[in-house]
Parts: C-alpha cells; sequence; structure tokens
C-alpha cells in the first residue's frame, strides 16, 4: 500500500469515526420507522456530520445489538417511502451509499417539528410526562392547516384548551362550532353539561356549498401525540358528537399523528381512527409558509428546545 493510500484510507476512516460519534443513539425499539426517525434526527440535529454512510449506520447499529443488515434495510425502504411520499419537504436525501440532510432543520420547518416530536415513541427520555401542552397545540394547529390545503374548506380548531376566536369554555365553544358549519346544536341530548375538554374532537373541518343550507362534507379528527396514542384511536365517537351537534350528513372520522403509522398498524388505525392522517400525509400539504407568523415562532422555539433535550439526553 502506497503511503498516499494509507493517508486517504486513514482520513476516510477518521471521517468515519467523526460520523459515527455525531450519530444519536439507536432507539430500543425495533420497529423501522423508528429507525428511520433515529436515521434522520441524526442528520438533523445541531453538528451533525455532512453525510451519514451506510456503513455508519451499520456500525451504531451492530453495536447496539442489532442485525447491522436487516437495520438498514429497513431504513432503505422507510427513506423511499417518505422520499415518494413527501416530495421536495422531505429534508433528507440519499448521497451515494449513505445519506444527508438537505438543509438545516429550520428550512424543514414542519417536517422537523413533526419528527421531533415524535421521539418519545423511541425514547423514553423524551417521554411527555409533562410540558405536553405547548406540542400538542402547534401539532393540532398544524393538522388543522394541512386539512384546509388538502381538502379545502375550513378547519376548526375546537380541542382543549383552546385558542381564540374559539370560546374557552365547551358550551360556548359547542356554540361557535355550530353556528360556522350551519348545523344546529341539539338541546336535548341528554348529555351531562361541563365547562372544559372537547369530547375527543380536536378539529372540524368543513366543506360547504355556497346555497348556505345544512347537508355539507365534514371531517372530525382526533389528534394524539402520546404513547398512548392507540388506545385514542376510539375516542372520538361519532355517537356522542351527535348529540352534541344535530348534523344532517354523518361527518368522516380522522386520526392524526406526528409519527408514521406502521403497516402492521395501518389497517386497525383506519378502522378505529378512520382517514390517517400522519407524518408523510400531513407534511406532503403544508410547509412554513402556510401558517401565520405568530404559530411559526412557537413551532421553531419549541422545536430548537425539543432538539436542545434531544442532544441532552439521547446522544450516543
Amino acid at each position: 500500500m502506497s503511503r498516499r493510500d494509507a493517508r486517504d484510507r486513514s482520513a476516510s476512516r477518521r471521517q468515519s469515526e467523526v460520523a459515527g460519534d455525531s450519530l444519536l443513539r439507536v432507539p430500543n425499539v425495533d420497529e423501522p420507522e423508528s429507525l428511520t426517525d433515529w436515521m434522520e434526527a441524526s442528520l438533523l440535529v445541531p453538528g451533525h456530520p455532512e453525510r451519514i454512510s451506510d456503513a455508519d449506520l451499520q456500525d451504531a447499529l451492530d453495536e447496539a445489538g442489532r442485525d447491522r443488515d436487516e437495520g438498514l434495510e429497513h431504513i432503505l425502504q422507510q427513506f423511499r417511502h417518505r422520499s415518494n411520499a413527501v416530495g421536495a419537504r422531505y429534508p433528507i436525501a440519499r448521497a451515494g451509499l449513505g445519506f444527508r440532510a438537505r438543509g438545516e432543520w429550520e428550512d424543514y420547518l414542519c417536517y422537523s417539528f413533526l419528527l421531533f416530536v415524535s421521539l418519545n415513541q423511541s425514547y423514553g427520555e423524551l417521554s411527555f410526562r409533562t410540558g405536553a401542552r405547548e406540542p400538542s397545540i402547534l401539532f393540532e394547529v398544524v393538522t388543522a392547516r394541512a386539512l384546509e390545503l388538502f381538502l379545502g374548506g375550513r378547519a376548526i380548531r375546537i380541542g382543549a384548551p383552546r385558542l381564540p376566536p374559539v370560546p374557552a369554555g365547551f358550551p360556548a365553544a359547542l356554540a361557535y362550532l355550530a353556528d360556522a358549519v350551519k348545523e344546529p346544536v341539539r338541546g336535548d341530548g341528554g348529555l351531562e353539561r361541563h365547562g372544559s375538554g372537547d369530547d375527543g374532537l380536536d378539529i372540524w373541518l368543513m366543506r360547504r356549498f355556497q346555497d348556505d343550507r345544512t347537508s355539507s362534507i365534514f371531517v372530525v379528527t382526533q389528534c394524539a401525540i402520546g404513547e398512548d396514542w392507540g388506545a385514542k384511536r376510539s375516542e372520538l365517537d361519532l355517537a356522542l358528537w351527535y348529540r352534541h351537534i344535530d348534523w344532517f350528513t354523518t361527518p368522516l372520522k380522522a386520526f392524526a399523528v406526528p409519527f408514521q403509522i406502521s403497516q402492521d398498524s395501518w389497517r386497525e388505525t383506519a378502522t378505529r381512527g378512520g382517514l390517517i392522517l400522519d407524518r408523510p400525509r400531513i407534511t406532503q400539504a403544508i410547509e412554513a409558509a402556510h401558517l401565520p407568523g405568530a404559530i411559526v415562532t412557537r413551532i421553531r422555539n419549541w422545536t430548537r428546545q425539543r432538539i436542545q433535550q434531544t442532544v441532552r439526553h439521547v446522544n450516543a
């Protein structure tokens, strides 16, 4: 081996070691979706390597006691799916036998926000034991706007805690919603009266005709960001809400999460929750320019803090 070849190989090894040191810790779950989140987050955190090679990923998987070849294949499959589904709003690109970020996390703010919210599914240190209020509100706002952009119409975020102009109290919020969707409030529903909460409904999307009459297209959505998302798939009860709003045409149910629903859970989630809105579907429809400036600032600030927390707690 020539001296030059030895220098090149040594430099290549040092670059690989730097990239490997920059990877976040491999999650303790085997789902392909979580492994791909790990790869994406490792490329988007501050100080990330410009490129992570397939060999770097395999070495990290091997050190964590995972099958190196199977793990990489899972990541490649998920990368192809997300890249095709999200398109130009997907922040990761293939770079030879490896991956690179297309820009900084702020350049792909909506995707980055949903990605770093989702890391609670992979790392116990990032569980929302406290502090879930802000990401929950922001996720619902992003999902509502994505629904408007994808399906048309107007979305009203009715989930608690409510934001103006929707009234904070539940009875007043019901009256506001009924007036907006042009369907009557039921006064004889026989339900227990309560002043707060949302009875499982976070977003009501309506697409109405110009005749201003009842019987419109409605999509009612339950959102979930916690680890208990599986139980929440059945929380939005149309029979209960029919005793709140006396609609003429039954709404379509939807269920939204900030991560990617696995294929194993896809049918169960659709059966229990309705139309699935997961990260690839939401980010296909929306980017930061579609959101109010004040919301963008809140999303950026929260994501920056979350990234700092991620680096602090789950660095390799």
